[in-house]
């Protein structure tokens, strides 16, 4: 995770391009740190300015007690005013630890129904968010926004396969950015 953090510092500085930090206000406090780059400007044929952003960008969960996510995803903005965009992203998501989840369920099958054998797979793919960002200054900002990321629980116990219901991690995050 270390390494990671490293490499997505060195590439902040070797682009131009935004590094932020997110938190989750809800009851997960996740603390997320990524990277966009932007990728293509439209910019209006009346005024000059952009008219939409596209960026790409990369992410992941810094501390969090819950599961850890790393993501790639495209990042669409439409600028409101001078210092005003919303955007979305949507992207791919990775899941870097499931806090244990997977160890927890194998030991309540195991304990429900000893001697079965039984497997439990956690994945997860797709992201996506919405949100609003301020720009305070040429350099910082900050911004709202919701995120999702897809979860999918696969449990196997004496060679049937079950597909429980299982709730997306929903995240509201207060974002923090600096352009390099």
């Amino acid at each position: 995770m270390k390494k990671l953090l490293l490499i997505l510092f060195c590439l902040s500085f070797s682009f131009s391009g935004t590094m932020y930090f997110g938190y989750d206000v809800d009851d997960s406090e996740i603390l997320t740190m990524g990277y966009n780059h932007t990728v293509k400007h439209w910019t209006c044929d009346e005024t000059g300015d952009p008219c939409w952003i596209l960026a790409a960008g990369a992410n992941f969960d810094v501390n969090s007690d819950l599961m850890k996510f790393a993501s790639f995803y495209l990042f669409p903005m439409k600028p409101v005013t001078k210092k005003m965009s919303v955007w979305m992203s949507l992207g791919y998501g990775f899941l870097l630890d499931d806090g244990g989840f997977e160890n927890l369920m194998d030991t309540q099958l195991e304990s429900q129904f000893p001697g079965i054998d039984s497997n439990t797979e956690l994945s997860t793919g797709l992201t996506y968010g919405l949100g609003v960002h301020y720009n305070l200054n040429e350099k910082m900002g900050f911004g709202l926004g919701k995120s999702v990321n897809t979860l999918d629980l696969e449990l196997s116990a004496m060679g049937v396969d079950f597909d429980p219901e299982l709730d997306d991690l929903e995240r509201t995050n207060v974002y923090f950015s600096y352009k390099f």
